[in-house]
């Protein structure tokens, strides 16, 4: 995995890999432009698309920051140890045959997410999204209403998020 040190001092964007930019350093969803010229391996290629196809699926037609969420929910859970270790086995994972991500059951896997799409995959993939869930490891529509016991972080759109156990 590709991980970019980017520093804010007075309003200048530093990065350990790019000149100087004066750009705007105040914390915001806004997808950053492609400051970094960023190589990706096969492996990084595969875990992206499986980002971006999570987001068409889970979050196509949210706004922008609900599909930032959604991402956030499977990079929180890579980071934790009661989850599989990279995204698309995140994505995948069945638990008691039931699918994490209930489009991987349903078997709509060829799709064609679009550039923003792919833009918050990539960043959420080398860690430059703010995590706006507060943690959360777990979400659903709003118009379900599931009977779990697990702490409400935030509403983003039309989904509910939730850190682990009450």
């Amino acid at each position: 995995m590709i991980v970019k040190t980017i520093l804010c001092v007075a309003g200048l964007l530093i990065s350990t890999q790019t000149q100087v930019q004066h750009l705007s350093c105040v914390p915001d969803i806004k997808l950053m432009p492609d400051y970094f010229d960023v190589k990706f391996t096969r492996e990084d290629k595969k875990q992206i698309n499986c980002l971006a196809e999570n987001i068409y699926h889970e979050a196509r037609g949210e706004p922008e920051k609900g599909m930032v969420a959604v991402t956030n929910v499977v990079m929180n859970r890579v980071a934790d140890n009661g989850f599989p270790k990279t995204p698309c086995s995140v994505i995948t994972e069945k638990n008691k045959k039931l699918c994490q991500f209930s489009w991987v059951c349903s078997k709509k896997r060829i799709v064609k997410p679009d550039d923003g799409m792919i833009k918050i995959a990539e960043q959420a993939y080398t860690n430059d999204l703010p995590d706006v869930t507060g943690g959360a490891l777990f979400f659903h529509a709003d118009y379900v209403k599931p009977r779990w016991k697990y702490r409400r972080t935030v509403v983003i759109g039309g989904h509910i998020f939730y850190k682990g156990k009450t």
